[in-house]
């Protein structure tokens, strides 16, 4: 039995859950894609599938309760049947958690901990695939079974609101997990990195789907427009010919005393005439007094008390009769009024019918000889009239049939009287049109004394597409492989990090905080390394195939979705740089590489390497060297370049129009002519930062309040990180900055070394396009298979005889048999690794000439002094192919192409 307190504390817990499950519902329908009942990315399935993992199936009311406000407060309380629909979507939320829980504690052996990648991938398969069709199931059928979507939305509804649930669950259950275990040190310890991995990861998706989504958005609607376009004129042209045809037939009834039935028929079956959609034309001619006797005689008509009357005697193309009956159209007081006004004005009547049958009948005078000037003149020769009937909704039906379109609907609206004037079928219609202006075209045109607006409206049909699979499948694999590594990499620190409190425990409290202090930076540069080489190692893949898919010919839709995934691709590595670095320094991992710097070149080099992207933005980018200072400084050329790219990209992303100014000046000290203060500006006339705020932007993941996200983008850590490497160049980054006026960014090195006649030499490197390989043969080793696949594929166009192997005991084994001309090699592999296999090979007299190549993603200064020991070159992961060329070109002979270097 459970106590008062025991109670109480379930109560609390299930308000928590149902507050978090609210918020980020609500969260993620900001960042909803195109239409649906569901959002593209739903962390809250997340939420739910580790709040039950970690707390139980007591917590499943809290789940139900925040699934229902989250919807119901989306759609109202005011509708019984929305509340029940919503009812049972909390339900099946509650029994979607509750399966996958069970399935992941059974298969994935959640209990033990997720720490191998079998388990994490089990983790992900019951809980982010299996588990996730329950509720995508349950609420779709029950939205369908309300007839609240229609059948054919059916399937592409499941599949968002499935594909949805699967990224909320692979994208924050392990960040959730990190937070409500509260009991356990193992999960605990790896809260920081996984916290960290989930919102790049988070942020990288939902980038990816937006820019997709636009993309795909941009295209329907060019394809919607013309198609609109096409549909409302043929409307107009319709319309408008039915007017041509009664001033055509106008012209022939004012040029004859007298029409017969035949010539009407004759007349009015011309080609010319029988080209728009079932009109109705009918003849209705005056009867006088004195000859109603003669007219009568021969006519079957209803007698009418009367000194004239007129009456329908021929009809074209009749809608609704099979028989003419033969009545006088002055029957209805309200027309015989206007028709009589018609009559002596001799302007056109149109008369619009109110019942659903949207019938138009457009009455035109006859008049002998022709319109007279008088109103007397016109009633004196007044011959009848001449109508035309049809109707708009067969009209338009008609247009979208003959154009073969049902999924744009063409609306019909009387801008006099602000409502529409055809139907079609709005009942049915209307809940499936859309009311984004989008995809909704209008144009006015006039009929008679109408003034009427066009109005093309996509369907839900239009818009429904399931073009987002493919990309959902790759953000999906993507974040799989950036949680699955981290969880991986932090379970290895976490044990590591456990054993050593162990350990320290057994030690007095001196040899304590010593061990500890040694433990805690050896576990760091562990975690850094094999954080670095994780995750660096399949984002090679990554990058290195999309380069390689630059090259194959697809459509521009294709290439438009490739530069997505590489532009993406190249943030995420930014990050993960950026996370490193953070990391490396907090650790003192960071060391510094002095060399000469000429540091007039490397500023106009940074200007070239910005003109162009700061031009797009007609902005103006100019450099400002003092003529006196020094031309050769020892200095890191690449974390000096580091900070001012982060400074100039800054500038470039928050100034909107004048200009971003590079300076470059510095300061002597007496007695010390051999050393200077450099002092480099970035000065924009940007948005500018707040006086209070301006201290916040150099912390980690700090950025200036009310900062639009959407906007600007941003992690928070280049400026942190550049303060940082100032600092650590024995120099100070500073800002100053007002609002609406600019900011001006001051990196100030101190004690700067100035050299003569030192500057790095160049050399001349051939271009690549100008290079042609000799035959060779090389060995690539590498444990990673993708890897290995890629490499292939980069060197496929050479003479090059290639062999592979998994390991460095492989290796060894295959060099034996082929004599390699160059070995590139992995550094962390099973069996044997990088550094023991680039040994061997030096110290064997035979294999000790043959170049080296290390593909390395390490990330600390002593792995890669470790490195330029043992071989003779390293190429960092991820690389590019033209990065790996250069390389080969110092070790292997090639060619100069003659003809590309004529060219």
């Amino acid at each position: 039995m459970l106590g008062n307190k025991e109670y109480r504390s379930i109560i609390a817990m299930n308000m928590l859950i149902a507050l978090l499950y609210f918020i980020l519902a609500k969260t993620s329908l900001l960042i909803a894609i195109g239409p649906g009942y569901s959002s593209p990315i739903w962390p809250a399935s997340g939420l739910a599938l580790a709040a039950v993992l970690s707390k139980g199936y007591s917590i499943l009311p809290g789940i139900g309760i925040g699934s229902f406000l989250a919807n119901s407060t989306q759609q109202g309380f005011d509708d019984p049947l929305i509340i029940f629909i919503n009812l049972v979507i909390g339900i099946g939320a509650m029994l979607q958690s509750a399966f996958g829980s069970k399935l992941i504690k059974r298969y994935a052996k959640f209990s033990e901990a997720l720490n191998t990648s079998y388990n994490i991938t089990l983790f992900f398969i019951f809980g982010a695939v299996v588990s996730t069709i329950i509720n995508a199931s349950i609420g779709n059928l029950t939205l369908w079974a309300f007839k609240i979507i229609p059948t054919h939305d059916l399937l592409n509804n499941f599949l968002t609101w499935w594909f949805g649930d699967m990224l909320g669950v692979v994208a924050i259950s392990t960040l959730c997990l990190t937070w409500l275990i509260q009991d356990n040190p193992f999960w605990k310890k790896r809260r920081l990195p996984i916290t960290l991995t989930a919102l790049v990861a988070y942020a990288i998706m939902t980038l990816i789907l937006n820019l997709a989504d636009n993309s795909e958005k941009k295209h329907m609607h060019y394809t919607f427009h013309d198609k609109a376009t096409i549909m409302t004129t043929s409307l107009i042209n319709h319309i408008d010919q039915y007017s041509t045809s009664l001033a055509y037939i106008r012209a022939f009834y004012e040029s004859s005393q007298e029409v017969t039935e035949k010539e009407f028929y004759t007349f009015t079956n011309n080609q010319s005439l029988n080209q728009a959609h079932s009109p109705l034309i009918t003849w209705h001619q005056l009867v006088i007094s004195k000859n109603r006797d003669a007219f009568e005689e021969n006519q079957l008509i209803t007698p009418i008390q009367s000194n004239e009357y007129l009456v329908s005697t021929y009809q074209k193309n009749s809608l609704n009769t099979n028989s003419m009956q033969k009545v006088g159209i002055y029957i209805s007081p309200i027309h015989k009024e206007k028709l009589l006004l018609s009559r002596e004005s001799g302007k056109e009547f149109v008369i619009h019918a109110k019942d659903k049958t949207q019938m138009h009948s457009v009455f035109m005078p006859i008049y002998n000889g022709g319109i007279k000037e008088t109103p007397s003149e016109r009633k004196m020769n007044f011959k009848g009239f001449l109508s035309l009937d049809f109707y708009l909704n067969d009209l338009t039906k008609y247009v979208t049939n003959y154009l073969s379109t049902d999924d744009i609907v063409l609306v019909i609206n009387d801008t006099c009287f602000n409502k529409n004037v055809n139907t079609l079928n709005q009942n049915e219609l209307t809940s499936t049109l859309t009311t984004d202006p989008y995809f909704i075209k209008t144009k006015s045109f006039s009929f008679y004394d109408y003034n009427w607006k066009i109005n093309a409206i996509a369907t839900n049909k239009f818009l429904d597409s399931n073009h987002m699979l493919i990309f959902y499948s790759i953000v999906f694999f993507i974040v799989m492989i950036l949680n699955g590594v981290t969880l991986i990499t932090t379970a290895r620190f976490a044990e590591s990090e456990h054993m050593r409190i162990i350990e320290t425990n057994l030690l007095n409290q001196q040899t304590k905080a010593k061990i500890a202090a040694d433990e805690a930076n050896r576990s760091k540069s562990a975690f850094l390394a094999k954080m670095s080489h994780e995750i660096r190692t399949p984002m090679n893949a990554i990058i290195g195939f999309s380069d390689l898919l630059q090259n194959v010919s697809m459509s521009e839709k294709g290439k438009s979705y490739l530069q997505n995934i590489s532009n993406s691709s190249n943030s995420l590595l930014s990050l993960v740089n950026d996370i490193l670095d953070l990391s490396k320094i907090e650790a003192g991992k960071i060391t510094l590489q002095l060399e000469a710097l000429n540091i007039s070149d490397f500023i106009n080099d940074m200007h070239t390497l910005f003109v162009d992207r700061i031009s797009k933005k007609d902005l103006n980018l100019t450099v400002s060297i003092n003529k006196n200072l020094p031309k050769i400084l020892e200095l890191d050329e690449n974390r000096l370049r580091q900070i001012l790219n982060n400074l100039l990209s800054n500038s470039l992303k928050f100034t909107d129009s004048g200009s971003i100014t590079i300076t470059a000046d510095y300061k002597t000290k007496p007695n010390q002519e051999d050393l200077i203060d450099l002092i480099i500006t970035v000065k924009d006339t940007g948005k500018g930062i707040p006086i209070n705020q301006q201290p916040n932007i150099f912390n980690s993941f700090e950025q200036v309040k009310g900062q639009s996200q959407a906007v600007y983008g941003g992690t928070g850590l280049g400026l942190p990180i550049s303060r940082k490497l100032a600092d650590i160049m024995n120099g100070s980054l500073t800002v100053n900055s007002t609002v609406a006026e600019g900011s001006c960014f001051t990196l100030t090195l101190t004690q700067v070394k100035v050299l003569q006649n030192k500057e790095k030499s160049t050399g001349s490197t051939p271009s690549i396009n100008e290079i042609i390989f000799k035959p060779a043969t090389l060995l690539l080793v590498d444990d990673n298979k993708l890897n290995l696949k890629l490499l292939v594929h980069m060197l496929a166009d050479f003479p090059f005889k290639i062999h592979t192997a998994e390991n460095g005991q492989l290796a060894l084994e295959k060099q034996a048999e082929i004599n390699a001309d160059i070995i590139l090699h992995d550094i962390l592999m099973p069996v044997m690794d990088g550094y023991e296999l680039a040994t061997h090979l030096k110290n064997d007299p035979i294999n000790s000439r043959i170049p080296r190549v290390a593909l390395t993603a390490a990330a600390l200064n002593e792995d890669i002094d470790k490195i330029n020991k043992l071989c003779d070159a390293y190429l960092f992961k991820p690389f590019h192919r033209n990065e790996l060329i250069e390389i080969l070109i110092r070790f292997l002979d090639y060619e100069i192409d003659q003809k590309n270097n004529s060219l």
